[in-house]
C-alpha cells in the first residue's frame, strides 16, 4: 500500500483505540505474489499495525475512497460534533 493509506490506517486505528471503538476496513493491496488482493482488517484497541518503508517499482493499488473514509472518521472521533438537544416532534399547527 502507499504511504497515505498506511499513515491513515495507523491514525484511524489509534483514534479507535482511544475511543474504545472498532471498525472493519477493506483495502486493495499487493499480495506476496505481486497480484492485487483485497484485505479486510479489524481495527480496535488490540490492533497491531506496522507500516514500514519498502523499495519497489510496483505501483500500489488505488485506495482513494478508503483513505477519504479513514480521514473523515478519524476527524469525527478526534473532534466530535457538538451534541444537539432532541426537541421532539414539531408541534402540529
Amino acid at each position: 500500500v502507499d504511504d497515505e493509506l498506511a499513515d491513515s490506517l495507523v491514525e484511524y486505528a489509534a483514534a479507535l483505540a482511544r475511543s474504545n471503538g472498532s471498525d472493519t476496513v477493506t483495502i486493495r493491496a499487493l499480495g506476496t505474489d505481486g497480484n492485487e488482493v483485497e484485505a479486510t482488517m479489524l481495527l480496535n484497541a488490540n490492533s497491531q499495525i506496522i507500516a514500514e518503508t519498502v523499495t519497489t517499482q510496483a505501483l500500489a493499488p488505488s485506495n482513494h475512497e478508503v483513505v477519504a473514509y479513514l480521514k473523515v472518521h478519524t476527524l469525527l472521533i478526534n473532534n466530535p460534533p457538538p451534541i444537539q438537544p432532541d426537541l421532539g416532534p414539531p408541534d402540529p399547527e
